[in-house]
């Protein structure tokens, strides 16, 4: 007998599966801040080399961050739970019939 398991359902909007307004803004960011740093070396009058690695590297970091990678979480999403576990409560358990050897 087959069995049909529900996706989990996002709240708010989505542009695409996956792609929301969250995802879109931090996309946004980084093509904001590669313009920026373009303009800048356009004012600095340096080379075309400088103006497009200029552009594409932020550009490139803030569209990858919120793609989806294997687990279905984009990249943002995997350093914020990071960072909410690494500063969580964590119960050490100890047992007092052992000394500890350190």
């Amino acid at each position: 007998m087959a069995y049909l398991v529900p996706s989990p359902v996002r709240r708010g909007y989505e542009f695409a599966p996956g792609i929301g307004i969250i995802e879109v803004v931090v996309a946004g960011v980084g093509v904001v801040m590669g313009g920026t740093l373009m303009g800048l070396t356009i004012l600095l009058h340096l080379g075309y080399l400088s103006h497009a690695v200029a552009l594409i590297i932020p550009s490139g970091i803030g569209v990858g961050s919120v793609m989806l990678k294997i687990s279905d979480m984009p990249l943002w999403q995997h350093g914020q739970a990071a960072w909410q576990w690494m500063h969580s409560v964590r119960r050490r358990l100890y047992d007092f019939r052992y000394p500890m050897d350190y």
